[in-house]
């Protein structure tokens, strides 16, 4: 009974983790749609000072010579050339950091899980007791058997992917350094 409540413990305060963290992700987003609020706004201005100085400079072609025309030929071209410039930085930007929270979202639902997998009886098929959470390398090992019959104990080495996620470098290397039995028991005495 004691066990079933810290299950429940523990099943309550990832649910609140979970939910922090989505509320962080939601605010992060919001405060991207504003910036990119904010962006638009100022490429409207920028349009709207081009069309401004647009107008000012045909007055002062009728006043002068051919040459005065050409440098503000060229002057226009600059400044349109700088909105269109700004407005495919903001565009740029905003893909990026779109990009970026959808990343860090999958980065965030992987660690919850890789710590939460070992309650799910339907994917997990060991006694969660007999799971300690390592993280890094490899997620877990299972001494499975421990709390039933501690002389038959076998132990797994597991790592935990979601979606499409795929092993790392490492996690390849330690997967085939267990296959191929280059794994010793080693007591180191102090």
């Amino acid at each position: 009974m004691i066990g079933m409540g810290i299950l429940v413990g523990v099943i309550v305060i990832l649910i609140a983790v979970i939910l922090m963290l989505l509320f962080i992700q939601y605010r992060q987003k919001r405060d991207v749609e504003l910036t990119l609020a904010q962006h638009k706004n100022t490429l409207i201005d920028l349009e709207l000072q081009v069309h401004q100085l647009a107008a000012q400079k045909f007055e002062e072609y009728k006043t002068t010579l051919l040459q005065t025309e050409q440098d503000r030929i060229h002057s226009e071209q600059k400044v349109v050339a700088e909105a269109y410039f700004e407005q495919w930085k903001m565009e740029y930007e905003m893909v990026i950091r779109q990009d970026a929270i959808k990343k860090s979202q999958a980065v965030t639902i992987g660690k919850v899980t890789e710590h939460m997998v070992p309650y799910f009886s339907g994917v997990f098929p060991y006694n969660p007791k007999e799971a300690r959470f390592i993280g890094s390398p490899i997620d877990l090992i299972v001494f499975d058997g421990m709390e039933t019959t501690p002389e038959n104990i076998s132990i797994h080495f597991i790592e935990v992917k979601t979606a499409t996620s795929t092993l790392s470098p490492k996690q390849r290397a330690i997967k085939y350094a267990i296959l191929n039995k280059r794994v010793e028991w080693k007591e180191l005495r102090v």
